[in-house]
């Protein structure tokens, strides 16, 4: 464990020098402290180097782009060897929820220093502590999620380098559990980066490679898992394979009555995997039917009631009816994601936003769509 965090944080060695002997079990890599302490002061070094010049997405919310993230590079809570007990992992479980509802109610540019902070200051110490074998699992898994977590606020708060480092850490964390379907959760995270940065080949392979890997997953996690797979072969075209892809999910969630998932699965529901089947369906420019099924998906209580997932279901809405030729409709939808855009500080809602005026681009000339830019314009300039 230590030597991939060396790898991948580019510790020159310092975690390397940290792995036990070979014939030492592998998941004693994490047990001294220095670990967690080393590992978090590479992350700050690479805030430090990716913040310089940048600003965050919502400007009303913090005035200047780097005092915020300055925070950050103060000195980091030691685990003083403290045992991991059931309370600690309730606290973070807990504070972990909080932190995923705020993420998606306000956008990941507002939550992502609190967030931040939380992970090097308590989840992190903990993995050099004295950790019972009862509690590891559970604390590798919760941590995990953790880091996953903040890694798409980073996102959300325009940092992709830096979120694409975190789930590099939050793999290494992974695999210290027995969990398959974690490990290609992860890895399916990597290939939703790899399409957010236009690279449908690369996310075919990551996904791809979790789709493998999670054939002895629990149901509903393989069939979140096959829709991400499915999601980034629409990117490429492949309507076949994609459809393919949907339908072993379909398959996958219908088997899981009763079945016992792992906690990591539990913040996701029929809603979210609706959701990416209408992104899969926009892709393919089959817009009446992304249409659709995106107004299922916002149909559900957490899409319905959250802003975040709400806007990004209307985006797609949007783009569904726009390469429908229902203009009109496009742009009333696109009418309402403007609005709650307005009001989240996510990277990724202004892109989706701009995914949007971009399909109308041949219809430019229509009052609904100049009215469209025209109020877009005032929020995109705030996201720069």
């Amino acid at each position: 464990m230590a030597v991939k965090l060396d790898e991948v944080l580019g510790a020159g060695g310092q975690l390397a020098a940290l792995a036990p002997d070979a014939a030492r079990p592998r998941k004693a890599a994490l047990a001294t402290g220095d670990t967690s302490r080393t590992m978090i002061g590479h992350i700050d070094d690479s805030r430090s180097r990716l913040t310089s010049g940048s600003r965050l997405t919502n400007a009303a919310a913090l005035s200047s782009p780097i005092e915020p993230l300055a925070l950050l590079a103060g000195p980091t809570q030691r685990s003083s060897r403290h045992a991991v007990s059931a309370d600690d992992l309730q606290v973070i479980r807990t504070r972990l929820t909080q932190l995923t509802e705020s993420d998606r109610q306000r956008g990941g540019g507002l939550t992502h220093l609190e967030g931040f902070g939380y992970l090097r200051g308590r989840v992190w110490p903990l993995l050099g502590g004295d950790i019972d074998a009862s509690y590891r699992e559970a604390l590798f898994s919760v941590a995990t999620e953790f880091t996953m977590r903040v890694a798409a606020m980073s996102l959300d708060s325009g940092h992709p380098r830096l979120s694409g480092r975190l789930l590099s850490v939050a793999s290494g964390l992974a695999q210290e559990t027995d969990d398959m379907g974690l490990q290609s959760w992860v890895m399916t995270r990597r290939a939703e980066q790899a399409l957010y940065r236009k690279a449908p080949a690369q996310a075919v392979a990551y996904s791809g490679a979790a789709a493998t890997m999670s054939q002895s997953a629990t149901p509903t996690a393989r069939a979140f898992i096959l829709t991400k797979h499915a999601l980034a072969l629409s990117a490429t075209g492949d309507r076949r394979s994609t459809q393919e892809a949907l339908t072993a999910a379909h398959r996958c969630f219908e088997r899981a009555d009763g079945t016992v998932e792992s906690e990591w699965v539990g913040i996701y529901s029929w809603g979210n995997l609706r959701h990416d089947e209408a992104l899969c369906y926009a892709h393919l420019a089959l817009g009446l039917k992304a249409s659709e099924t995106a107004e299922e998906a916002m149909r559900t209580h957490d899409r319905a009631r959250l802003a975040r997932p709400r806007a990004f279901s209307l985006g797609v809405q949007a783009i569904g009816y726009a390469q429908a030729e229902e203009i009109e409709q496009a742009c009333s939808y696109g009418q309402e994601l403007i609005t709650l855009a307005g009001n989240l500080s996510s990277a990724r809602v202004h892109a989706r936003l701009r995914d949007v005026l971009a399909t109308l681009t041949d219809h430019a000339d229509l009052p609904a769509v100049r009215d469209l830019r025209e109020a877009a314009r005032p929020v995109l300039a705030l996201a720069g």
